[in-house]
């Protein structure tokens, strides 16, 4: 019964706590659709919430209800996610949330977790780290907190750390700095630390933040602080203690801090979007600690820190890092990503994306290798994010004629604009395709149709910049995969898609299948989309459920491509065939009409993101091969799309 009371009280408290800031949540909450995107990602509410959420727009006052009283419910079944609530309001509202993981802090952190160990109340670090003698020790002592271990090695450098904490704490106090020019260095530090750091009325509180933010064997931003104030007493302290840290690490193996704290005590837990994690083909008893330690510090230029290390198959390394050096962390991980292969690197784990799997390299190279398509799933983009970008596609074309004339594609708009039904001949001996579509080549080129459509542009833009992101990714898996002296070589090559300023094909490509009046308004052999090869690097497939697309084998047969709603479609392209020598394959495909009359009379979606590599990129046989003659990645694309546009573009000169 008491556990139960026990429970009831917390989750009262947590509720509490809740109703308090709801008022100004209400309020202030500006952007609560992505504040509750996060908040699905890390696990705290569902995609119906989400989606009930989304759907109350344009109205952000209903949105921001609908959500908080989600929220209200989330916090009653567990009062602790009202922690993980508070840490994505920091990313968003970063005062508010700073408030309300205060209050959590003061009211709701569980100590069960800690045990009480005495010191020495002293400056020194020399002496054995506890005493656990029933008799009165000869010196003063104090008791501190430390996290409950498992072994009694790592309860000897906790009691270290812990003792060093204590004592820096005793010695800045005596004489601390300016309260504003703390603040304002550690602002400096880390940018994060703002919110939390503006709740702190006294130097204890910012120790305290400080402490946080540091852990076992991570103490830079105190260090940092106290070198920039001159606190010699505690530059040494903390020198010492990083002597003992130093051995620590030598010494210890892997298998004695399974599953032990790393972290500081009383520190909010890292959201899935600042964790990163690293699974190493290790054996614990054959690795000691600074072996970890090592190879994390090296890989992620010291961006993040250590939180737990568990045994599964392998060794799996959690730790955290500020949210805001996401895109730095990636990176400098993708820059170290050899190294860490040749320290066993089975998977790399960043946010909610895997950077690299070894399976995940060796399934990608065998569908390259044999039908150049595969489905990829945990990819980081929203299926909400696809749905938006089709519906606000299909606004384009559903309006009439006239108004969609006015962003057509001329053989001067740079690959840009509107493509009209029968308009192209993917298949040359075809008559033209049974579909339209809307080419985004330059994205400060390309005349959107903003007055018809307000939030085509920025849908589309974001799409494209995050499948961009994706593509780099692949792009990454494929040099592995090839074994390539440089695996950052197809990366290297592809630079328009982190700097849209580079010249380059990359296309993203709306296309819309209008429903058909009846099988006898089609020409003989007519298609939605005839039999073709894609031209560039690779392509990004997303599709509605409607079916149809078709890959050719290898024997002449045609396989149907099903639908997946969580997956994107990749498949390669012929320049990528011949920059490969044939290893990987660019597999014909198509879109047949539909196969029944319910299907006749519905239209079918789909957007395709074409990667090709930098106009001035040299493409060569990777492997010394000259199978296919050197060519500007420029020169192969305006080649292909000048046969694929050369009777609409001579009739569009013509009516013009």
């Amino acid at each position: 019964m008491c556990r139960v009371s026990y429970s009831i009280e917390r989750k009262a408290k947590a509720i509490e706590i809740f109703n308090t800031h709801h008022p100004l949540l209400s309020q202030s909450l500006s952007d609560p659709v992505s504040v509750a995107i996060m908040l699905q990602r890390e696990g705290v509410i569902t995609g119906q919430v989400l989606a009930s959420v989304e759907s109350a727009s344009p109205s952000v006052p209903n949105q921001r209800e609908v959500l908080l009283a989600a929220m209200r419910e989330v916090i009653q079944n567990k009062y602790s996610l009202l922690q993980t609530f508070a840490s994505v309001l920091c990313k968003f509202t970063g005062n508010l949330g700073a408030v309300i993981q205060r209050d959590y802090d003061r009211y709701l952190n569980d100590d069960k977790k800690l045990i009480k160990v005495m010191i020495r109340d002293d400056d020194s670090m020399s002496t054995d780290a506890s005493s656990t003698e029933s008799t009165p020790p000869r010196v003063p002592t104090v008791e501190i907190a430390i996290p409950q271990c498992m072994s009694d090695e790592f309860t000897s450098i906790q009691t270290s750390y812990g003792r060093m904490l204590y004592n820096i704490r005793k010695i800045i106090k005596k004489e601390p700095p300016p309260l504003d020019d703390v603040r304002e260095y550690l602002c400096c530090c880390r940018s994060s630390l703002e919110p939390k750091l503006s709740l702190c009325s006294n130097i204890t509180e910012i120790l305290r933040a400080v402490e946080k933010e540091c852990s076992l064997i991570n103490v830079r931003l105190l260090q940092s602080l106290v070198e920039e104030f001159d606190i010699k007493e505690a530059e040494k302290l903390i020198t010492e203690y990083k002597g003992i840290l130093k051995e620590f690490c030598r010494t210890v193996k892997i298998s004695l801090c399974l599953n032990e704290k790393f972290e500081a005590l009383g520190g909010s837990p890292s959201l899935q979007c600042e964790t990163v994690t690293y699974v190493f083909d290790w054996e614990p008893d054959e690795h000691m600690l600074q072996d970890i330690k090592q190879i994390i510090s090296k890989t992620s230029g010291k961006l993040v820190k250590i939180k737990y290390i568990k045994k599964g198959n392998s060794i799996i390394v959690t730790c955290s890092f500020p949210h805001s050096l996401t895109g730095a962390l990636i990176m400098k991980l993708n820059e170290n990503l050899e190294l860490l292969m040749k320290n066993g690197l089975m998977k790399l784990t960043v946010g909610y994306c895997t950077i690299w799997k070894k399976q995940k390299v060796q399934e990608i190279h065998s569908a390259f290798t044999t039908v150049g398509f595969v489905f990829i799933t945990n990819h980081g983009i929203r299926r909400p994010l696809v749905d938006e970008a089709f519906s606000v596609a299909k606004k384009f074309f559903e309006l009439p004629h006239e108004s969609k004339k006015k962003y057509s594609r001329t053989s001067t708009s740079g690959n840009n604009g509107y493509i009209e039904m029968e308009q192209e001949d993917i298949d040359p001996t075809k008559p033209g395709d049974l579909k339209e579509a809307f080419n985004i080549c330059s994205p400060t080129e390309c005349v959107y149709p903003d007055d018809e459509v307000s939030d085509f542009k920025p849908v589309m833009t974001e799409i494209l910049g995050t499948s961009r992101t994706l593509a780099l990714k692949i792009l990454e898996v494929m040099g592995h995969a090839l074994k390539l002296q440089d695996p950052q070589f197809f990366v290297k090559n592809h630079q328009n898609l982190s700097n849209t300023t580079i010249p380059s094909y990359t296309t993203a490509r709306v296309l819309y299948y209008p429903p058909l009046p009846s099988p006898a308004a089609v020409k003989p052999g007519q298609l939605r989309c005839g039999e073709h090869v894609d031209y560039g690097s690779i392509t990004l497939l997303f599709q509605d459920p409607s079916g149809g697309l078709q890959v050719k084998q290898s024997n002449g047969s045609y396989i149907d491509v099903p639908y997946k709603s969580d997956a994107v479609l990749v498949n390669l392209g012929a320049l990528m065939q011949n920059w490969t020598s044939d290893t990987y394959i660019a597999s014909p495909h198509r879109v047949l009409n539909p196969i029944n009359d319910t299907l006749w009379n519905s239209s079918r979606q789909s957007m395709a993101i074409f990667i090709h590599p930098d106009n001035d990129s040299l493409i060569e046989c990777i492997d010394g091969s000259n199978k296919y003659p050197p060519v500007t990645a420029y020169e192969d694309s305006y080649r292909r799309l000048f046969v694929t546009y050369e009777k609409y573009d001579k009739t569009n000169e013509t009516q013009s």
